[in-house]
């Protein structure tokens, strides 16, 4: 994945294969085309992406599978290929199925 960086004049290549990607606070979350879901710890929240801010280590793998995902004040939330919507429980782990159906989620 690539992020704009305008403070550095331009993209800004991020490791790793992600179709779907957010950040919120000190962490950054994504789902690559299979679905897979990442997480990433990050040292500049809130900030704009820069590889010299991604803390060191690889990205760990969270259980599940989502097309889209999404990371702010009110928690990680993601939908499924058969757009059923999730949060992200406590544990980090485990995820809680929310009613209704969408195609598109972004987390406040």
């Amino acid at each position: 994945s690539s992020g704009i960086n305008a403070e550095y004049g331009g993209w800004v290549r991020v490791p790793g294969g992600l179709s779907n990607i957010d950040i919120w606070d000190d962490q950054v979350v994504g789902a690559n085309v299979a679905n897979a879901i990442y997480r990433r710890a990050y040292s500049a929240p809130n900030a704009l992406i820069r590889s010299d801010e991604l803390l060191p280590g690889n990205w760990e793998q969270i259980p599940g599978a989502l097309k889209v995902i999404t990371k702010g004040k009110s928690g990680i939330f993601g939908v499924n290929g058969g757009d059923n919507i999730y949060q992200l429980n406590a544990d980090g782990n485990s995820w809680t199925q929310i009613r209704g159906a969408l195609r598109q989620i972004s987390s406040g």
